[in-house]
């Protein structure tokens, strides 16, 4: 009976060893698989932060292309303001130049009008009479 009580002590021993390694394997393993989510995660936040960098990136890039293309946007309206511009003047100066000539015309049509009225009134004045 001592012999019984042995081994059933000794069955007891063995399955709380086996209970003990078990239990450690599993914290060892959980360790592990905390050590690689932990490793995971790191790799996720990497691999996020360069992804970020990239997409500030692309957009600087997009942004200063944009900044560009405005800028060659403006200078390209600027020199066409310019042109019209100086279309505009050489318009105005144009239609000074028209109301100068006009008011030649107009003084010559006046003179010409005061010497063709001063020949009538001559040529009525000198005419002979009817017979």
């Amino acid at each position: 009976m001592h012999q019984l009580r042995q081994r059933k002590t000794q069955d007891l021993a063995l399955l709380l060893d086996n209970l003990v390694t078990a239990s450690e394997e599993q914290i060892v393993n959980s360790q592990a698989w905390q050590v690689e989510d932990v490793t995971w995660q790191e790799a996720l936040q990497v691999e996020d932060i360069a992804h970020k960098d990239a997409r500030d990136l692309y957009k600087e890039e997009r942004d200063q292309c944009k900044e560009e293309r405005d800028q060659q946007r403006d200078q390209v309206d600027q020199e066409f303001r310019d042109r019209l511009l100086a279309l505009e003047e050489r318009r105005v100066e144009a239609l000074v130049q028209q109301a100068v000539l006009v008011a030649r015309a107009v003084k010559v049509m006046e003179e010409d009008c005061q010497v063709l009225a001063t020949v009538l009134a001559l040529a009525v004045t000198f005419m002979l009479p009817s017979p």
